[in-house]
């Protein structure tokens, strides 16, 4: 997936989880940020400039490892 793509929106926690996961397998170079949005979805994204001020971080990936 291309960064173009980005950022991703899920439904569900453990769905965002894995998925943040293998996207920071996919692209080991960056941090891959994990939110929880106020409207009740999880955005998956690479910068943390597409989360509203009202979003809160859950994990931060990089190398399919938690970091932070």
């Amino acid at each position: 997936m291309t960064f173009a793509e980005y950022p991703l929106i899920r439904q569900t926690f453990v769905t965002a989880f894995y998925d943040a996961i293998q996207e920071s397998l996919d692209h080991p170079d960056h941090f891959i940020y994990l939110f929880h949005c106020a409207d009740g979805y999880y955005l998956i994204d690479w910068s943390k400039l597409n989360a509203a001020s009202n979003d809160k971080l859950q994990h931060t990936f990089r190398n399919g490892e938690k970091t932070l």
